[in-house]
């Protein structure tokens, strides 16, 4: 069976203790798209992929692999793509090289092919000189590059990437975006991540995620054309809750523009981004004024894709 989506994702909904994780998703990922999928923290990012890959059922939707049900066909959905989840899928008492054979029976690779596919699959990640070492001894990124090469060891038509730098320090961070990006192969790929520049720098497609909805999917030319034609004003003030939002509210309601107001970590702290071609800064000064909010910055801007990010997230966004 062959189809053009190889991944097909169909109303998916999700929920915990009735409280909804996912709802309504739709999306489709086509052979050899490198897709980001993008979201704040319990954005419901990770669920889905959990979903996609088998691990969790959804409680209503489908998820079509090639064409097969992951539920209902999971043998077969499974044996296109390899993941690396958010957390390590390693024996840390294991060599990397017996953990990746292991790894290499599960995923059918034949007694015949094991030993090269192992010493290949390290190899083109840079990491043959672990193959004797113990996982218990490697560093987070050693560790994210292992489970890598588990996903890589039967040659999947797709790869799928949670969180591929978490708990890394920069430099770290900056090796995995390049394993990644180096990566040879007509893969179709899904890089699941809470940070902006790593999808930009290794997707085409950008999915955001908001609160369980799919509350944007463009290609990222296309996202930087739209941002590009946009200015605004990005502003930090402290104040009264309901005040501020009255504030901005009140410019959205008059058509100047729209306003997005996310809390900020101090106590009564808010950032809000304005998106407008008006100046509203004499406006918004007077009604800050009248309100007793307390202006810390506010400055013109270019819109970029993190302001765009920022406002489909925010609490007050679209």
């Amino acid at each position: 069976m062959y189809t053009l989506d190889m991944i097909n994702v169909n109303k998916l909904s999700k929920f915990f203790n009735q409280v909804p994780v996912l709802q309504d998703i739709d999306f489709s990922v086509n052979k050899e798209e490198k897709v980001g999928i993008l979201g704040k923290t319990d954005s419901g990012k990770t669920t889905l992929l959990q979903i996609i890959t088998g691990c969790l059922y959804a409680d209503s939707g489908s998820v079509l692999i090639n064409g097969y049900d992951i539920t209902k066909q999971g043998r077969r959905a499974k044996s296109f793509f390899g993941y690396v989840p958010s957390v390590f899928p390693v024996y840390n008492e294991m060599t990397v090289g017996k953990y990746l054979t292991f790894a290499g029976k599960l995923r059918g690779v034949s007694d015949r092919e094991l030993e090269r596919s192992v010493f290949e699959t390290l190899k083109t990640l840079s990491a043959e000189q672990f193959m004797n070492t113990r996982i218990d001894t490697l560093t987070n990124y050693e560790k994210k590059v292992v489970s890598l090469a588990q996903a890589l060891i039967s040659k999947p038509e797709i790869l799928i990437i949670d969180a591929p730098t978490e708990g890394m320090n920069p430099e770290e961070a900056r090796m995995m975006r390049q394993q990644i990006a180096d990566i040879q192969g007509p893969y179709t790929t899904i890089i699941c991540s809470s940070r902006m520049y790593e999808v930009l720098e290794l997707c085409s497609r950008i999915i955001i995620l908001n609160k369980g909805r799919v509350v944007a999917d463009r290609e990222v030319d296309d996202f930087q054309e739209k941002v590009n034609e946009k200015e605004g004003l990005r502003i930090k003030v402290i104040g009264n809750e309901n005040r501020v939002r009255t504030i901005f509210e009140a410019i959205e309601k008059d058509g100047y523009g729209g306003c997005y107001v996310e809390k900020g970590y101090e106590s009564n702290a808010f950032t809000v981004a304005v998106e407008s071609n008006i100046d509203l800064r004499k406006r918004i000064f007077e009604d800050c004024v009248k309100a007793d909010v307390t202006i810390l910055e506010m400055r013109r801007t270019s819109l970029s894709i993190e302001d765009v990010f920022f406002q489909l997230t925010s609490e007050g966004g679209l």
